[in-house]
């Protein structure tokens, strides 16, 4: 269910970029688009983003983040909506789109400190996703590898910064008193 809202949400970004139509509430932008309700012009504004998204997918199989500081994470993402519109490494009209993205993040071992907490939880998110959908057993050491990298990210707090001895993250603090009111 998230990776297909992750899919819309791309594809609600690409409509809006493509008509200068943002900022807009993605359910009146699609309505306003003729894409409500799945019908036939979703599926082809869908069909469109997907294009458009493999076309913007780096050599090395990658896709660009904004500021360049999450360019693994935002493979990741990407990666998780083809996933999540049934397409894999394996099968689907963009396996080679989400092959590529599986080679970089795999090659994306996370050393002491070179990646931080988002990255490593998305990746590691994205490469479990690809295990699960796949039935790809040969994924299996690298999403143990991807969860044994980010599990070396958790503080002493519980929560996740960018090493064990680094401040958690406020939005990745868990927050028990919060939830208890």
């Amino acid at each position: 269910m998230l990776q297909r809202w992750i899919a819309l949400s791309l594809i609600a970004m690409t409509v809006a970029a493509a008509d200068d139509f943002a900022p807009f509430s993605p359910v009146e932008g699609w309505e306003k688009q003729g894409l409500a309700a799945g019908g036939e012009g979703a599926e082809n504004a869908a069909r469109a983003s997907f294009e458009w998204l493999a076309s913007q997918q780096r050599e090395d199989g990658s896709w660009a983040s904004p500021e360049g500081e999450h360019d693994v994470a935002t493979t990741a993402l990407v990666a998780l909506a083809f996933l999540g519109e049934g397409h894999t490494h394996r099968f689907g009209e963009h396996k080679r789109t989400v092959n590529g993205a599986l080679r970089y993040l795999r090659a994306r071992k996370a050393p002491e400190g070179k990646l931080g907490w988002l990255d490593a939880a998305v990746r590691c998110w994205a490469l479990a996703e690809a295990y699960a959908v796949s039935r790809d057993f040969t994924l299996k050491p690298h999403v143990e590898g991807a969860r044994d990298a980010l599990l070396a990210l958790r503080g002493a707090d519980g929560g996740w910064g960018n090493g064990p001895d680094a401040a958690s993250n406020t939005l990745a603090k868990p927050r028990p008193t919060a939830c208890s009111r």
